[in-house]
């Protein structure tokens, strides 16, 4: 049997507010299919990881891929970061059709969410820095 698509899911640190859905972006060998997700294509250029050589060769191999990223907080080293997590699985569980109980997911998310503005709310230079990122996003 051979593999026909993979889809390669991973996260990526960004300056991001973390109170705000998780923007996912991604590669696709047909970028119609990242359109249909409403994923915007990745513009990263620059150094790449297995993922990025995983995803090459199985292109060479004609293996249709799809790579999915969700943009995390840099600010946070929390990890696994079940927002980005819940962000991947919903585009997953909708480019291949399928329905997953996200109850379990959801919740963590939530719960990750208030730890997050917690620690935020008591450092001071914390706080700060994420609204420099909110007036920035705004701005834009």
């Amino acid at each position: 049997m051979r593999i026909r698509q993979a889809v390669l899911l991973g996260a990526f640190l960004a300056d991001v507010v973390y109170s705000r859905p998780v923007h996912v972006t991604g590669f696709a060998t047909r970028p119609e299919e990242l359109a249909r997700l409403l994923v915007q294509p990745s513009a990263y250029q620059g150094p790449t990881g297995i993922v990025g050589v995983l995803a090459e060769r199985l292109e060479e191999e004609g293996v249709r891929v799809m790579s999915l990223w969700a943009g995390l907080p840099h600010y946070i080293s929390t990890s696994p970061n079940p927002r980005g997590a819940l962000a991947l699985v919903k585009h997953l569980c909708e480019y291949l059709g399928f329905r997953i109980d996200e109850s379990d997911l959801t919740k963590a998310a939530a719960e990750f969410e208030e730890r997050t503005t917690a620690l935020v709310a008591s450092d001071p230079e914390l706080s700060d820095y994420v609204k420099q990122l909110k007036r920035r996003e705004f701005a834009q």
